[in-house]
């Protein structure tokens, strides 16, 4: 009957450790996403002075709970990762109330974008694991120690967790849940009669500087979209960038469009593309600041970060093939790529 006890106890530390692990992680491949998410609990919580590190606060937040997650996964240092699960548990519990009463317009982002609750399921998830939890660390001793295996499978999957990290600060999330995402059609350009379910439908809206509406000039042919959310935020050396993109772009026969919430701090060299949409839009579209989205035919077919920008022999390689599978690629290979890395980190903490 103790060992059953003992038994159960890991068992329900094992999932709080992967519900954690799972939900940092997915917050982690998408750190412009998480900080708006932030941003937003600031404004709840009446913070207003906090949000200017919102991303910071969100990449920090989501980090420590992929990491001690990791840990309960593995059996690591188990009394500090029960008092801090405990500890954030009982604090997401009593926010997910607060949200539950108050309801207000917004997600809880407790997955990032990959998954969607409503307050009430929010507070149900975090009640059950408060439950769990309770189980699982009270007592704090239960005897247990790691084996070394699982110490250096800890380690590796904590180095991984932060290259990831590094990796989606630096370029697009590995995999996109936006509703721009490759493969998605632009609703002005097709309708759901074209044989495209409502999900692959976005809506891509933006108007000239004197307010007309030009969204058939993404939905058309080939186009180049340069997503510039905070043109301020740009230095010289990345403007002299997508100066050369869009003129790579004109050569190769492609539309360019530079899309900015306003022409403030943009180039008038820029001038003759330049567009006008909102902030969110733009967020969207493209995670990166300066970054670029390809459409064929309101068809999106890649993306760029605005430190990768491609080059006039990438945009004529992208011309001379099938959007729909260059597309469907792009798609295919960010999600396999994330999908490897969960489970290569899942047999490094379970198996080991």
């Amino acid at each position: 009957m103790r060992k059953f006890h003992h038994s159960f106890r890991r068992f329900c530390a094992l999932l709080i450790g992967l519900v954690f692990f799972v939900s940092g992680m997915f917050k982690l491949m998408d750190p412009v996403g998480t900080g708006l998410k932030m941003v937003e609990y600031f404004r709840f919580l009446h913070l207003d002075f906090m949000i200017p590190a919102g991303k910071a606060v969100g990449v920090a937040f989501s980090l420590l709970e992929a990491l001690v997650g990791a840990a309960l996964v593995s059996g690591i240092a188990r009394k500090a990762a029960a008092v801090t699960v405990l500890a954030l548990i009982v604090f997401f519990t009593g926010l997910t109330l607060a949200l539950y009463l108050r309801n207000p317009e917004m997600d809880c982002g407790c997955f990032g974008e990959v998954l969607h609750l409503t307050h009430l399921q929010s507070l149900l998830k975090n009640l059950v694991l408060l439950a769990l939890a309770l189980i699982a660390f009270i007592p704090l001793s239960d005897g247990y120690e790691a084996r070394k295996p699982k110490k250096w499978g800890f380690a590796v999957v904590s180095l991984l967790v932060v290259l990831f990290t590094v990796y989606s600060l630096r370029f697009l999330p590995m995999q996109d849940f936006t509703a721009f995402s490759c493969g998605s059609q632009i609703l002005s350009g097709a309708t759901e009669d074209d044989g495209l379910s409502a999900d692959k439908l976005a809506v891509l809206s933006f108007s000239d500087a004197f307010g007309e509406y030009c969204d058939d000039l993404a939905a058309e042919g080939d186009v180049l979209v340069v997503s510039a959310y905070a043109p301020e935020e740009l230095d010289s050396l990345r403007w002299e960038r997508i100066s050369a993109l869009v003129s790579d772009a004109l050569v190769c026969g492609i539309r360019p469009l530079l899309l900015a919430p306003s022409a403030e701090d943009v180039p008038m060299t820029l001038g003759e593309c330049l567009y006008f949409t909102d902030y969110k839009t733009l967020l969207t579209l493209n995670r990166s600041n300066g970054g670029a989205t390809y459409l064929a035919d309101g068809l999106v077919v890649s993306k760029w970060a605005a430190r990768n920008l491609p080059g006039g022999e990438d945009l004529s390689s992208l011309l001379s093939g099938e959007p729909a599978e260059t597309a469907a690629s792009a798609y295919t290979r960010g999600r396999v790529a994330f999908q490897g890395l969960m489970l290569l980190c899942a047999a490094l903490l379970i198996l080991l």
